[in-house]
């Protein structure tokens, strides 16, 4: 960042100061504008993902659901311990 803001106090030419923060950034020139100033691209980005294309899927299985419980069979121990009281 030192590099850039050096390179920006020159007083040579556009190219002469691209050309300085080219060699001594250690980082790509970034645009220091807040994002939300940017227009949004009209291409897909690694922060904007596809669009969703539905694809037809194979019906799931039927699992046991509230509506189909599964059979609960008790602890030995839990039963054992329900007969003393």
């Amino acid at each position: 960042m030192s590099a850039i803001i050096l390179a920006l106090r020159r007083q040579d030419s556009g190219d002469r100061r691209q050309e300085i923060i080219s060699i001594y950034s250690p980082h790509p020139p970034t645009s220091l504008l807040p994002t939300s100033l940017h227009p949004t691209p009209h291409y897909p980005t690694p922060h904007t993902p596809l669009p969703h294309t539905p694809h037809p899927t194979t019906p799931l299985p039927h699992y046991p659901t509230p509506h189909t419980p599964l059979p609960y069979t008790p602890h030995p121990t839990f039963l054992y311990l329900l007969n003393r009281i």
